[in-house]
């Protein structure tokens, strides 16, 4: 599971349409959240959500750090107290038994009714006690309804009920939006940490140095398989070229009946074969180990899009490799070289530019998930 950035939030820098769902801070886990900060800001009581918070969903166990961390809440004079919204009471009275703390009962978070019977049963103001909880459509939205402040943390696990996965998808289009507001964005933590490394070490270089090498393999792939076919593979003695373009010129002569030489025919044919598979293999290594893209979900649109930048690449190439080939002086060979080795370096800019900012860039994905892509 894929952990989200964690810190003090600005819920000034939050929209108003975000601003209800928006937590105070958010933590990775209970550990990371400091007690006597919390005493220190005038908090009093402690709420805490059940569900993956304190234990994973359906659990009976409390880790040994959850029992130290809640101890040493009661401990410094903090009041706990569990507000959860599952029907198991009585696992929810054997793991408040477990804890030694009060339940407060009421109608199903993000009602206000367990928020302000708490505030009631431990006499304090809604200023003086903090929720901890790790959803934001109940937890932490139930909280800001009622006054009080509220910590989103991580979920313990991905094993959740089937209402609740749902709620998390509907959260996930606010988390951008409150991410954004801490202290310490995530999209600047990323840029800071990748610009303070050696240029060698930064994504972009790895990047560019596995486009290299994919480009170079499927070079080799293209120019192989066309070397194979058209010089290579014989049928009974005669080579696949030959046979092919007798049969491209006879089955289709208003395509090739041109063509005086058969294995010319053929060689038109067999240059296609190679590129789509050159550009199949491009298209597979470049998604999977040179962004580093997984999953199955964005692979239509991102194959549509590769094949876009691919095809104007293409159309570039000729167009530089015409324009300076009547450009550069010299013999044919030398200007066709050349022309060639210019059009190759801009069509390799423009195919990396294209891949890694329009066809494999993150497309009509959650927030969280885009949050993931930028970090890879």
């Amino acid at each position: 599971m894929t952990r989200l950035p964690s810190g003090p939030i600005d819920r000034l820098k939050v929209s108003q349409l975000h601003r209800p769902f928006c937590p105070i801070m958010k933590a990775n886990s209970l550990q990371e959240i400091d007690l006597e900060s919390l005493i220190a800001s005038g908090k009093k009581l402690i709420l805490l959500d059940v569900d993956n918070t304190l234990t994973k969903w359906q659990s009976h166990e409390i880790a040994d750090v959850v029992l130290d961390w809640v101890q040493q809440a009661k401990n410094l004079g903090l009041n706990v107290a569990l507000l959860s919204n599952t029907h198991r009471k009585s696992r929810l009275a054997s793991l408040a038994e477990t804890l030694d703390v009060s339940i407060v009962e009421g109608r199903m978070k993000p009602s206000r009714s367990m928020y302000l019977a708490s505030l009631q049963k431990f006499q304090v103001q809604a200023s003086e006690a903090i929720m901890i909880g790790d959803q934001i459509l109940t937890d932490v939205f139930g909280a800001n309804r009622s006054g009080i402040e509220a910590i989103w943390i991580e979920p313990l696990s991905d094993t959740e009920f089937i209402g609740t996965k749902i709620n998390r998808w509907i959260e996930s289009r606010v988390v951008l939006g409150i991410l954004q507001a801490l202290e310490t964005p995530p999209t600047a933590a990323l840029d800071a940490g990748e610009a303070a490394r050696p240029f060698v070490k930064r994504t972009l270089f790895r990047q560019i140095l596995r486009f290299c090498i994919v480009g170079g393999v499927s070079f080799a792939i293209d120019a192989g398989i066309s070397i194979l076919l058209e010089s290579v593979v014989k049928i009974h003695g005669v080579l696949l070229s030959l046979i092919a373009g007798r049969w491209l010129k006879a089955t289709f002569p208003f395509v090739f009946g041109a063509q005086t030489k058969p294995d010319h025919a053929a060689a038109a044919v067999f240059f296609w074969i190679a590129a789509l598979v050159a550009m199949a293999n491009s298209f597979y290594l470049n998604r999977l180990w040179t962004f580093e893209l997984k999953g199955s979900q964005e692979t239509a649109r991102q194959l549509k899009r590769f094949f876009v930048i691919t095809l104007i690449g293409t159309a570039i190439n000729s167009l530089i490799s015409a324009h300076f080939y009547t450009v550069i002086p010299g013999s044919k060979a030398e200007s066709t070289a050349g022309a060639k080795a210019i059009a190759a370096i801009v069509v390799a800019a423009w195919n990396f530019i294209g891949q890694r900012f329009y066809a494999f860039r993150p497309g009509r994905t959650t927030p969280i998930e885009s949050h993931q892509e930028a970090s890879l």
